[in-house]
Formats: structure tokens, sequence, C-alpha cells
């Protein structure tokens, strides 16, 4: 049975129609349409997972195992497994008789051995427009190990479902970079695809594979991912709609403090609590300090995965409304940041705040009274060089 029989078939059967009404092509559709000309005869490994699937909801390994255009010689899988399903390490396992490869368990980068049989390395997997994101990490690495080899490396790309023209959030200082969840300096919103993300990394950062990009048809730097036409496939099991991604691209950081950003719930970014957490009172300082779009209301949760903070427990907090797509997560996430900060003595951020949120020090600054303005103004600095940087690898 194969991966669409298996998993996420009910997104499929649901939303098909819309497929036939999207505005572009992905770069596996573009692909097809050529004849998988880039891979036509070559024995290739590829790097997916449920999310590499074309305008018939058909999966890049069906595809070429069914199509014999190429030779699929290895499987290769990011954070959450080929289904998509998993919040654990994955283990190795086969798919129709490959060899399925996971990149998030003992290793995080293909070993070296496991290219030399293979003439190019495809990496398909739909990204969600944040750098604090496992998957970009896991495509430089792939880029790594194919320059290692003597590889090329083919990306097929996809939309930014944060869509290509906000830039926000810190650029970290080198410190804070070499991470799996914060590898190179890169804005907390990036504005990029997946395809151009590889351009800046193989270029600007230097890897220096060979990579050929299959750019996207009809999608333009405006789109947010309601804007596409696309169904939405989760791309992680928390990540349940596209504006629960564009609110973990703006503010995913709060979840490296200790609040529950409402994982286990049926609302994961969309909840935020902790035992500890008076909802009313914060509901109250929030309706003063969030940016105009972003509301919130009191709220109870429970976390129901006992992967996620505060399973089992009852959590005060808020349940966060996002009335404008274009708002200002960023700033929304600092204001969040400030009133718990100065409301809620229990209220921590942990060892890896620093490096989610791409600079030391902005927890204290506003416990200490200083604005959310200030703190904006020197992200937006940083965006402002970054952008100057990106421009190069920009394909829309």
């Amino acid at each position: 049975m194969s991966i669409g029989a298996r998993t996420h078939l009910f997104f499929f059967a649901l939303l098909l129609p819309l497929l036939v009404e999207a505005r572009g092509q992905v770069g596996l559709d573009v692909l097809e349409a050529r004849g998988f000309d880039a891979i036509a005869g070559e024995r290739v490994a590829l790097v997916v997972n449920h999310t590499a699937r074309n305008a018939d909801g058909k999966h890049i390994i069906d595809l070429l195992l069914d199509g014999k255009k190429a030779t699929v010689v290895r499987i290769f899988t990011p954070e959450h497994g080929l289904t998509g399903l998993s919040d654990e390490a994955v283990a190795d396992s086969t798919y129709r008789n490959v060899p399925v490869v996971s990149l998030y368990g003992k290793e995080k980068k293909p070993k070296p051995e496991l290219l030399t049989d293979v003439d190019a390395v495809v990496f398909d997997v739909q990204d969600v427009g944040a750098r604090y994101y496992t998957y970009p990490a896991t495509l430089a690495y792939t880029l790594e190990a194919a320059k290692a080899a003597g590889k090329k490396v083919i990306v097929l790309d996809r939309p930014n479902p944060a869509g290509g023209s906000v830039v926000a959030g810190f650029v970290p200082p080198v410190e804070l970079t070499g991470k799996f969840t914060s590898l190179y300096s890169i804005p907390t919103r990036h504005g990029m695809t997946i395809g151009e993300l590889a351009r800046l990394f193989n270029d600007h950062f230097g890897i220096g594979a060979t990579l050929e990009v299959v750019a996207m048809s009809g999608w333009t730097r405006t789109m947010l991912w309601q804007d596409t036409g696309l169904p939405w496939v989760p791309p992680s099991p928390n990540l349940k709609s596209p504006d629960a991604a564009l609110i973990y691209a703006g503010m995913g950081w709060i979840e490296t403090t200790n609040i529950s950003v409402g994982r286990g719930t049926e609302a994961p970014f969309f909840l935020y609590g902790a035992p500890f957490i008076d909802g009313t009172k914060w509901a109250a300082a929030l309706k003063k300090a969030l940016p105009a779009g972003v509301s919130a209301a009191p709220a109870t949760f429970t976390p129901a995965d006992k992967l996620h903070r505060h399973f089992g427990k009852e959590c005060g907090g808020v349940r966060l409304t996002v009335n404008d797509l274009s708002a200002d997560l960023f700033a929304a996430g600092l204001a969040m940041l400030r009133t718990l900060s100065t409301l809620f003595p229990d209220f921590d951020p942990t060892s890896d705040f620093a490096i989610s949120m791409g600079k030391a020090g902005i927890d204290k600054r506003l416990k200490n009274g200083e604005t959310v303005k200030k703190i904006l103004a020197e992200a937006a600095a940083d965006c402002k060089k970054f952008k100057k940087i990106r421009k190069k690898y920009l394909l829309y």
C-alpha cells in the first residue's frame, strides 16, 4: 500500500477539488511536467516525508517507483518521519522494499557511505518558514553530505506558509548558531522558500555542493498559504493549520520557556499557559499590549500528550486569535513575553531560550522595563542587513 493510502489519505479525499484550482505548481509538479529530466535514468536518494506530493496528491516515491523514471536507492526522512506523525526519534525502516533511513535518530546527517551508490540526492520537504524548525538544518546537512560525497542535490521548491515578504525577529550571532534549531545566522521569520534557503546555505554559508533548485510556477512573495490554493498537509503533528504555522514562524520561540504552547491539545500554538498562570489576569494585560490584529481571551486547558510540557496538569492561560494575517506576530510574542515576565514570578525561560530567540537577554530586558518597541527596532535592524544578503538568492 502506498504512502498516500497509509497516511493522511483523508486530507486528499476532502481537499482534492482544491488541488485543481491551485494557482501554480510546486517544484515536484514542474519536474514531473519535464518528465523528471533532471534525474532520468539515474540512481537517486530521496530526502522526503509525507508532504512530498504532486497536485494529484501522489507521493514522489510512488511516482518514481511506478513510473521507473529513476531508480530509488534510498530514502532519508527528517524529524517526524516518513508519515509526519512521530514526535520522538524515528527508527529506520523500509518502504516498498526501499531502505528508509531516519535523520532524526542516531544520525542527523546522511552518512557518506550511504551516498556512494547514488548519482543524485533529491530533497522535497515542506518547510514552515521559521529558523528554529529542523527541516532547514536537515537541508543543510544534506548539502554537506552530498558535497563530501561528490553528488549533486536537486531541491524541489515549495511555498513558505509564512510568505516571502515579511522578515522578522533577530539574526543570531555566531555563538548562538551551529545548533539543529539555529544552524545559521538568519532571522526568526526569514521569508524564504526551501529552495531559496538551499541557495543561501550553499553559497553564502559556504557549503559548495552541486545544487539545482526546481522552482515553482505561479508563487509570488506576498502569498501566504491561504493564497496558494493548495490543501494543507500538516508538516508536523502540532502544526494543524496554516494559521498555526504562521504563528509558529513569528513566535514559536515561546515554547523555550516553562509555558505550554498547547502541544497535546486541539489547538497547538493558539493556547498558551501553565498551572501557575491566572488566565483572566494575563488576558487583561494582553488586551493593552498585543499589536493590532491579534487578541487573547482567558482559557484553561490540560495537555494530553506525555511528550509535552505540563502533561496532565490543568493550565490557566489564554487562547490567541489572529484576526489579521498580516499582524506583527513577532511583536505579539514579545508582548506575551513581557507580560509573563512582569505578572508571574514563576515564569522562567529555559536554557535554550537565547538560541531560539536569536539574542541573549531579551527576557531580562523586558522584565526590567525595556519596551517592546525598542526590542523591535533592534530586530528590524538585523532584518534590514539580512534582506541585503538574501536578495541574491531569491527566485521569485
